[in-house]
């Protein structure tokens, strides 16, 4: 089918101190092969064009939108998930249109079958696509702006990273499959296909599974066996280009690094001495602390303490820096004694770590207090990260 061009420089997409531009789908489609790719999808699906154009060529653009350079999770050869769905598709189209055409349309009107099948074979899966994943968009420099939300739309914005993160569950996951669809589809192609109820539900359970959702039709429905080998002579251009800006790529290691202490050793966490704290809501990080402990370990001790520090909370992944109270215990009459420290937060929501290796919650109180909605229109809006996650004022 049609080719990717080898890797970017960078392989991995997961490097996370990347930086990637905002892809723009009139300047991709611009491209001659995109052309092509367009061209000879219209003389398979042989509707007006004006109609090809708002329901074909708008779900591509849509689609590569709301995609962008992201990869296939797990594949060596690091394929763009929009080159795979394209692939898809159009091959699938290529082998299911004489089969419909000489079913008359399997008792559905053929056209509006047709756009099911194209639609489904291009967006199957698509809630896997940010199951693991999260793009977050950023200056050239690297430094945070906001969150990126896919239900609420395509990427916006000039700049991105893209950051591992837990994964969602699968009952989750199955439901975003139809949430994003919608973010996609035409507006107009959502409502040709709700005017047929059988067809729509089988479309919505191709989201998730191709092979169940159309089921009943008597063709060979393995997408990745009928695109191979369909249109060879098209060649899509994978040259991914990135850069990993100096100005936040010391806090970028120090993240890296932070995170693989917490996956070797959980047991530090809430351990007296340890700097680490798990509070309710999130994980609490004595920053100085721990930086110190990575320009130790690392021998970076040419790089300033502040520079990491200043540099990790631009990424955004934490709160501001605030003073914390803890109190505890202590003597034979139980005697409270109260430990003053500074240290930032880095939430559950973030999905950088399984809060269920945490170990038990503990009481600590800090400054500046957000509530969950403040904290979601920070994260969609980009407004500073000064918040505090669950925690009473007064804790003792």
């Amino acid at each position: 089918m049609f080719k990717d061009r080898g890797g970017g420089s960078s392989g991995s997409e997961l490097h996370e101190a990347s930086v990637f531009e905002v892809q723009v789908s009139s300047k991709l489609f611009a491209k001659p092969v995109y052309n092509e790719y367009i061209d000879e999808l219209e003389k398979t699906i042989s509707i007006p064009r004006p109609h090809y154009q708002k329901l074909y060529v708008s779900l591509l653009k849509q689609y590569a939108d709301f995609v962008q350079l992201l990869q296939v999770s797990g594949d060596p050869q690091h394929t763009l998930v929009l080159h795979r769905s394209m692939r898809r598709a159009f091959g699938f189209v290529k082998y299911c249109a004489p089969k419909v055409m000489a079913n008359n349309g399997f008792g559905f009107d053929i056209d509006r079958l047709m756009y099911a099948l194209f639609s489904a074979a291009l967006l199957t899966g698509v809630g896997r696509v940010f199951q693991d994943r999260q793009i977050v968009i950023c200056d050239k420099q690297g430094a945070y702006q906001r969150i990126h939300f896919p239900i609420l739309g395509p990427v916006s914005g000039n700049f991105y990273k893209v950051r591992a993160m837990k994964s969602q569950q699968e009952e989750y996951v199955a439901m975003t499959h139809l949430m994003y669809a919608q973010v996609v589809v035409p507006g107009v192609g959502l409502a040709w296909l709700m005017e047929d109820q059988k067809l729509f539900t089988w479309w919505v359970s191709a989201l998730a599974d191709f092979k169940t959702g159309f089921s009943e039709l008597e063709i060979e429905l393995d997408l990745d066996k009928v695109a191979k080998g369909v249109g060879e002579d098209l060649s899509f251009e994978h040259e991914v280009v990135t850069h990993e800006p100096i100005e936040t790529l010391e806090g970028e290691r120090f993240l890296a690094w932070l995170k693989e202490q917490l996956s070797l050793d959980s047991s530090l966490i809430n351990k007296d001495g340890s700097g680490l704290h798990h509070v309710d809501g999130a994980l609490l990080v004595e920053i100085d602390q721990w930086i110190e402990k990575y320009i130790s370990e690392e021998r970076t001790n040419s790089i300033a303490k502040e520079r990491v520090k200043g540099q990790f909370l631009s990424l955004g992944v934490s709160s501001a820096s605030q003073q914390c109270s803890k109190s505890k215990s202590s003597g034979f009459l139980g005697q409270l004694s109260k430990s003053e420290f500074e240290a930032v937060a880095i939430e559950y929501e973030k999905g950088l770590f399984e809060s269920g290796a945490l170990g038990p919650v503990t009481q600590v109180a800090q400054t500046g207090q957000m509530t969950s909605s403040e904290r979601l229109f920070s994260r969609v809006g980009g407004a500073a990260q000064q918040f505090s996650i669950g925690q009473t004022p007064n804790s003792k």
